[in-house]
């Protein structure tokens, strides 16, 4: 039997209902939201996430970052305060960044939360200890000779990234392994069913914590759909 406060954090994980309208059939909102925020700050949530690293499959690691817009009843206030809570000013307006790692199997093993402006490679690199021992693959957007240096130093065992085509001869990397790349739609796949979620595909969470919880969550009963 499912405990009632995870059907509580289910529905409003696929609705996107703010919490006072959850339904009292799963006892009362306060209590639910105090439950998810416990376990947001007691680092259940982290727990859980490095418990799917660890089912891993395979060495390659699909990379990309998606944007995912603000709720009008998401977090306000000054530029420092939302960019603490990984909100910014993007193209598409008030924005989130997921960036995100997936494992051969398309399952999340990875990520970070930045604000919508920030540049796939500078989120990239909070995560570069999550990928030694692994092959990177990723888009142009992560094509840099830098951003391949720092790869390598944390341990990668290499990179599949497409060229933007401006470098010089003797600073090409190794030639660019297409049949590894062709699987890159792994990551974009995980996205689209994270974003089946209400609770996702648009962000009214205030905190990132939140945010990140509901992901990892999301990213759990797709792993176990997998089994």
């Amino acid at each position: 039997m499912v405990p009632e406060h995870l059907e509580g954090f289910f529905f409003i994980l696929r609705t996107g209902s703010p919490w006072r309208e959850l339904p009292s059939k799963f006892g009362p909102w306060s209590t639910i939201y105090s439950q998810f925020r416990r376990w947001c700050l007691c680092g259940l949530w982290d727990a859980l996430l490095a418990w799917l690293a660890q089912q891993a499959k395979g060495t390659l690691r699909h990379v990309d970052g998606s944007y995912i817009k603000l709720h009008q009843h998401g977090l306000q206030g000054s530029k420092k305060t939302r960019e603490a809570e990984a909100i910014g000013l993007s193209r598409g307006g008030m924005t989130t960044k997921l960036l995100a790692a997936v494992d051969e199997a398309g399952s999340l093993c990875g990520f970070v939360l930045t604000s919508g402006n920030l540049h796939d490679q500078t989120a990239a690199r909070q995560m570069l200890e999550a990928f030694r021992d692994i092959h990177f693959v990723g888009d142009k957007g992560f094509d840099s000779l830098s951003f391949r240096k720092a790869l390598s130093e944390h341990g990668a065992t290499g990179s599949t990234i497409p060229r933007k085509g401006f470098l010089k001869l003797e600073d090409q990397p190794a030639p660019f392994d297409r049949s590894i790349y062709a699987h890159r739609h792994e990551v974009e796949n995980l996205f689209q069913r994270l974003k089946a979620h209400k609770r996702i595909a648009l962000r009214s969470d205030k905190t990132a914590s939140s945010f990140a919880g509901f992901i990892v969550f999301a990213s759990f009963l797709d792993h176990l759909r997998h089994l």
